[in-house]
């Protein structure tokens, strides 16, 4: 597990949106040195509109 306190920032995705945005937010993450992590959706559903992802980015 990681250490707190942390910086978290959710992003949620449309699925036909998800090629284009996940090019940008990648190099977002790579250029800002952010850590990430992509959480199954099934487990955040509840929390999400269909068809969507959730990243959980971590800034440390």
């Amino acid at each position: 597990m990681l250490p707190f306190p942390i910086l978290i920032k959710f992003v949620s995705l449309k699925v036909n949106d998800l090629a284009k945005e996940n090019l940008i937010l990648y190099n977002f993450y790579y250029k800002f040195h952010l850590l990430t992590f992509v959480l199954d959706y099934m487990h955040l559903k509840r929390f999400l509109p269909r068809s969507s992802y959730l990243y959980l980015v971590v800034d440390y």
